[in-house]
């Protein structure tokens, strides 16, 4: 399976649940607020693989990728704090989670491997009835995240020109 790219409010549900119900991955993540229950599906097979599966030495073959996010993405959650974390989780489990994610969860630097990825983001979307619709530059870092991962892997995001120029990409 691929890896898991999330964007902000996408990363900001899943540290919510992380640090709520999911219990820091001893438990389910379930479908709630921007996380679909497919998303959650996902996540919980790279989880349950990554704390069973590795530690049973099951060949590679199964190997089901890992949830990824941007450096920037946490940047992004501290800049808007009040309106992205809602008072789910604190400052204190975030720097946490920073510094020693899971081994399942990847945070990607932003450096120059992500220059090139970054180059080949679209600056504009095409929408529904033809119409163009600009992308921020703090969007397409969530796509060059993505597009640093490989072709396969999956973006969980939550705006519309960001769904498709991904869809435009595959």
């Amino acid at each position: 399976m691929p890896d898991i790219v999330l964007d902000t409010n996408v990363l900001a549900d899943f540290l919510a649940q992380f640090f709520g119900a999911a219990r820091r991955g001893r438990a389910l993540f379930v479908r709630q607020d921007t996380i679909t229950r497919d998303l959650a599906r996902k996540i919980n097979q790279i989880v349950r693989w990554h704390r069973q599966d590795a530690e049973s030495g099951e060949d590679e073959e199964r190997y089901p990728g890992r949830i990824v996010a941007s450096t920037f993405a946490f940047v992004e959650i501290a800049r808007k704090w009040t309106d992205i974390v809602r008072g789910r989780f604190s400052v204190e489990q975030m720097a946490g989670f920073t510094e020693q994610p899971p081994e399942w969860f990847v945070i990607e630097p932003l450096d120059e491997n992500l220059v090139a990825a970054f180059c080949d983001v679209p600056s504009d979307a095409l929408m529904t009835r033809g119409r163009m619709q600009s992308l921020e530059w703090t969007d397409a870092v969530h796509i060059a995240t993505a597009f640093g991962r490989g072709s396969d892997s999956l973006l969980a995001v939550t705006d519309q020109e960001m769904r498709q120029i991904w869809r435009a990409r595959i």
